[in-house]
């Protein structure tokens, strides 16, 4: 459901990584590094973890979700939260077990 609003209002190619549960293997990371390579992501929209479902990589297939945010975040940039008018990166430390913080990240290959 997170990348619902992206595909309804963008005319941009939009990926929903881990499908509808997130639990989906697909893209593996030997993919996302592909595309990268290939120039075919460039922006990676990533949970903070915090969700209804406990942390990224806690039981079934969480743990390939937080496979593909390492990858992410050892590969891509974070934006910052003030280029795009998004909200800060780092959840409250008053947020709830049901907030889900995102982070943006330019994975643009460094020339």
């Amino acid at each position: 459901m997170a990348a619902e609003s992206y595909l309804i209002h963008s005319n941009a190619m939009v990926v929903g990584m881990g499908g509808f549960s997130g639990q989906d293997p697909a893209p593996t990371v030997t993919t996302l590094a592909q595309w990268v390579q290939d120039g075919k992501l460039r922006f990676v929209l990533a949970g903070t973890g915090r969700d209804r479902r406990g942390p990224a990589g806690s039981g079934g297939g969480r743990g390939l979700s937080a496979q593909r945010t390492q990858w992410v975040q050892q590969h891509c940039t974070q934006v910052n939260p003030a280029a795009y008018g998004g909200a800060t990166a780092t959840p409250s430390p008053f947020s709830g077990p049901a907030d889900r913080g995102e982070i943006l990240y330019d994975c643009l290959p460094s020339q």
